[in-house]
C-alpha cells in the first residue's frame, strides 16, 4: 500500500467492485429530489476517457482548469486530471 496514489486506489476498487457506489449527487441538494449516481467502474472508465482527451489536447502533466458546475461531470473531470 506504500506509494499508492488515488488513481491506484480507484483503479483497484473498480477492478474488485465495479458496481460499488462511488458517488451519489443530489441534483437539487435535496434527498427527495433527483439523484445521479456513479459506480466505481463508471468513475474509472469516465476518468480514463477524460485523461485521454487531455493527453490528446497536449495537456499531459500540465495544468488544466475545470469549469464545471457541481455534479458528476466535475467529479469525472477531477479524477481525469489525476489520471
Amino acid at each position: 500500500m506504500k506509494d499508492e496514489t488515488i488513481v491506484d486506489r480507484v483503479r483497484a476498487w473498480a477492478e474488485s467492485e465495479p458496481n460499488a457506489l462511488a458517488f451519489r449527487f443530489l441534483v437539487d441538494g435535496d434527498a427527495d429530489g433527483a439523484v445521479r449516481t456513479l459506480s466505481a467502474g463508471q468513475l474509472d472508465r469516465l476518468a480514463r476517457a477524460v485523461a485521454s482527451q487531455l493527453r490528446q489536447a497536449g495537456v499531459d502533466r500540465g495544468r488544466a482548469l475545470l469549469l464545471c458546475p457541481p455534479g458528476i461531470d466535475y467529479i469525472t473531470g477531477f479524477y481525469g486530471c489525476l489520471y
